[in-house]
């Protein structure tokens, strides 16, 4: 598996200025609310200017602090989907991972990242770790990595979580 992962560091190195998606689908009214709580929780700060979602209740942008949820919102259809990003993230066993976009919609969640030289192997094992708690129980989810150049079917990424999960399922 480790040279598969120096593969898909290789992926992930340069900043070719593209925001790459890894999709966490098929999700449970509850997943999306736990999926988001799970990366904002990790993190430390909101990246995003102004952040917001739009209110389809009250019929106007809503800001969002950084202490609340409004995934369910979403879900329970009273907000659009909306996209934040999180900065000074921790993994799971405390490793450090680059700043995520989250896009929150009714059954998905979508994380985006920055191509960049910060993407060692470790980051990216934070990354799966982030990804492994995510999902924990989720027995519907689909993952899929879209909109990286360098791996445009998503396939290596693909094959590399499903042996990530394997190994996490034996140890």
């Amino acid at each position: 598996m480790i040279e598969q992962l120096e593969t898909l560091r290789q992926k992930f190195k340069e900043d070719d200025g593209s925001l790459p998606d890894i999709e966490v689908c098929n999700l449970t009214r509850d997943e999306v609310i736990s999926g988001y709580e799970i990366i904002r929780s990790s993190s430390k700060l909101i990246i995003t200017q102004n952040p917001c979602y739009w209110s389809i209740l009250e019929e106007k942008e809503v800001t969002i602090t950084f202490d609340e949820n409004p995934a369910g919102l979403v879900v329970d259809g009273r907000a659009e989907p909306f996209h934040i990003v999180f900065g000074e993230i921790s993994s799971p066993k405390g490793g450090k991972v680059p700043n995520l976009g989250l896009y929150v919609f009714q059954k998905c969640l979508a994380l985006d990242y920055r191509r960049g030289p910060e993407w060692d192997i470790q980051v990216i094992m934070g990354l799966f770790e982030l990804l492994k708690k995510m999902t924990k129980g989720n027995r519907n989810q689909a993952i899929c990595h879209k909109g990286n150049i360098d791996d445009p079917e998503g396939k290596l990424f693909q094959n590399i979580w499903n042996e990530y999960t394997r190994a996490q399922q034996v140890a």
